[in-house]
């Protein structure tokens, strides 16, 4: 008889009847007959079922045994996405939200992946909700969970994926409000007197100038090096990204360029000049005075003490400034599609948080047009008067009686 291959135990005959081997959960073999054989019996075929039949009950035994933990999986989905070469930003989210939120509420629970369902899921979403949080972090946490339980299903220890993305709906950009300098706090905030704890003024208000007439990110101002400016087609070409000191691609996965007014081309020529040592192509713009990375919350907290010194509301972040370029342009009448293509947007969505500040041709003179008759009530009632149209049709009527 031909010998079976390993795992799949052993099929043999004796005595007339049909006997299968193969080993149990705990690790132990077992040696169980089948039923008779011969002519009236089980065919070969039919033994061959029944012992599948046995290993494959055998195999359940062994899963549900051998439970997995939601750190176990946690861990899997982390080598899967550095495995896949995911972006730093992105295994680092993932990192904090299985540390922070994911791995202390099922562990508290002390649930198995194999126990949880979408109620425990919907229970976990409440509390995270319930703790403040905003509704994009609630959606991304719930992400991660959703991604791990999709490795949990593609590993067969759960049938179905409990966790249901579409239950948990990410906040509208569109209708969120958004903070940014008006072009009058931007000139204070150029104008603020140089910090004296530090040498960095002179970089950090050519750096908030560039990102507030350019709309470029904190991490892609940080990776911008002197290859990317162009100085003959007056274009910065954005084509890297910062993240945690690390190189990565922009946010949207695509290098894009935007255009240079006079004023920045000025500034950074004036820039330039004072990086006497680090003037290369592959030398950064705003690294750090001895050339290397910056990390991004060393100009954030300069930022802040720009602002203070400017006396500007503190409220504002480095990011503050990409909106002062989006609203800008909104207000400009530049096209939304030509803002989401400079401003490096994936989603169009994203930059319609801009559409209100843009104007609106003829609207005015449309909607006064509409109102006209109501605005003409309103001023007699409150004046007591009638307007001279009325006045007209009244003497008419005088007339004609």
């Amino acid at each position: 008889m031909a010998k079976r291959s390993y795992g799949t135990g052993h099929l043999h005959e004796k005595h007339g009847s049909w006997y299968g081997q193969g080993r149990r959960s705990d690790g132990s073999q077992f040696n169980r007959k089948l039923g008779p054989g011969g002519r009236n019996g089980l065919s070969k075929k039919e033994a061959e079922r029944a012992l599948r039949a046995i290993l494959a009950d055998e195999s359940a035994s062994i899963r549900a045994t051998a439970r997995t933990s939601v750190e176990d999986l946690g861990s899997r989905l982390i080598v899967r996405l550095e495995a896949r070469g995911r972006k730093t930003s992105h295994v680092r989210g993932a990192r904090s939200h299985l540390r922070v939120h994911i791995e202390p509420y099922f562990v508290r629970q002390e649930l198995a992946v194999e126990q949880v369902d979408e109620t425990e899921v919907a229970r976990f979403v409440a509390i995270l909700r319930r703790r403040g949080l905003n509704p994009k972090t609630v959606h991304n946490i719930v992400a991660t969970l959703h991604a791990m339980f999709a490795l949990a299903v593609r590993d067969k220890l759960v049938v179905a994926n409990p966790v249901d993305l579409s239950a948990v709906p990410a906040s509208s950009n569109s209708s969120r409000r958004i903070r940014f300098l008006t072009l009058a706090e931007l000139e204070a905030l150029l104008r603020a007197e140089p910090d004296p704890m530090t040498d960095w003024w002179p970089r950090d208000r050519s750096m908030w100038l560039v990102a507030a007439m350019t709309g470029l990110r904190l991490g892609e101002l940080l990776g911008l090096r002197w290859c990317d400016v162009d100085w003959t087609a007056m274009r910065l070409r954005v084509s890297e990204n910062m993240v945690h000191g690390e190189s990565a691609t922009p946010k949207s996965g695509k290098s894009r360029s935007v255009p240079m007014t006079d004023r920045v081309g000025r500034e950074l020529e004036l820039h330039f000049q004072r990086c006497l040592d680090f003037q290369a192509d592959e030398e950064l713009v705003f690294g750090r005075l001895d050339g290397g990375r910056q990390l991004p919350a060393a100009p954030l907290k300069r930022f802040k003490r720009a602002l203070k010194r400017a006396g500007l509301a503190s409220t504002h972040v480095i990011h503050d400034l990409r909106h002062t370029f989006g609203t800008t342009c909104a207000a400009s009448g530049i096209s939304m599609r030509t803002v989401q293509e400079w401003m490096g947007h994936a989603d169009f969505q994203t930059t319609l948080i801009y559409a209100a500040y843009a104007p609106a041709t003829h609207e005015r003179e449309w909607i006064g047009r509409a109102f006209a008759e109501y605005d003409t009530a309103e001023g007699r009632e409150a004046n007591g008067k009638q307007s001279p149209a009325n006045s007209d049709q009244e003497e008419q009527r005088g007339t004609a009686r």
